[in-house]
């Protein structure tokens, strides 16, 4: 999955809708009216892979989970310093867990960009399997 591909995946997990044109936009709907795009992106300008601004937001959205499939748990992820994980918080058990001072990875991999690739390894895991948040 290319790195455009995989913002795309993450902007719809957040609920950005891909139009005809290619862009994905947040909609503003109020009391069932359609007010229209706020705001709107090219899969290809998006920073869920550069910027904290952009992927703590993801974060706090999984940390929000309550999940009862396959069985219940609480999301939490847990950001280190070179390593990211997301655990179930009423267990403690890590579910997804990428850490960037493993030898094959401390030249290519940072926090930023391990706490990314974790996030994708959730999304695309909670979207096989149709859980509900």
């Amino acid at each position: 999955m290319t790195k455009i591909e995989s913002n795309e995946l993450i902007a719809r997990f957040m609920g950005l809708e891909k139009e005809d044109d290619g862009y994905l936009r947040e909609r503003n709907d109020l009391n069932g009216y359609d007010y229209g795009a706020l705001f709107w992106y090219k899969p290809e300008n998006m920073l869920y892979d550069k910027s904290w601004d952009w992927l703590m937001p993801v974060c706090e959205k999984i940390n929000s989970f309550k999940l009862s499939y396959p069985a219940f748990m609480n999301c939490s992820v847990i950001i280190r310093p070179n390593e990211c994980e997301i655990k179930d918080g009423s267990l403690h058990n890590s579910i997804f867990h990428f850490e960037v001072y493993d030898g094959n990875h401390a030249d290519k991999y940072t926090t930023l960009s391990a706490t990314y690739e974790v996030v994708l390894q959730f999304i695309k895991w909670y979207n096989e399997n149709k859980v509900n948040g």
